[in-house]
């Protein structure tokens, strides 16, 4: 009965020992699966804002489209209108050079006018004075 009874101790021993090491692989398991929910959601939540990026990053690329697309038209817009300004100061210096032109024949044909009043003038003094003479 002796080896019976230390036999029994030992295995008793053995129970309570690998109940132990049972309750600790279960708070182990438990940990364990509170990690994995834990990480779950994590994961979770990281995929919706990896959504939220993807889409406000959509956003953003076609906001840049949309304002590119608005630089470009306002650039054009204002190669059209600077064309026009340009084509109205031509025409302007058109105007003023033929203005000028005229102004210029109208001063020559006063001057001829001058000249030849003047000669008449003077011939006119030439004959007086050759008659005196």
């Amino acid at each position: 009965t002796m080896t019976t009874s230390s036999e029994l101790d030992g295995v008793e021993e053995t129970v309570k020992t690998l109940q132990g090491k049972l309750v600790g692989l279960d708070k182990k398991e438990k940990e364990n699966v509170k990690k994995v929910e834990d990480n779950k959601k994590a994961l979770k939540e990281l995929f919706q804002e990896r959504e939220e990026i993807v889409e406000e990053r959509e956003e953003t690329i076609q906001q840049l489209k949309d304002a590119f697309a608005k630089k470009e038209k306002l650039m054009l817009k204002l190669v059209e209108e600077e064309k026009k300004a340009l084509k109205k100061r031509e025409k302007q210096m058109e105007e003023k050079q033929k203005r000028d032109k005229e102004e210029m024949l109208q001063q020559v044909e006063e001057e001829k006018k001058e000249l030849k009043e003047n000669k008449r003038v003077w011939e006119g003094k030439g004959k007086k004075f050759s008659a005196l003479l």
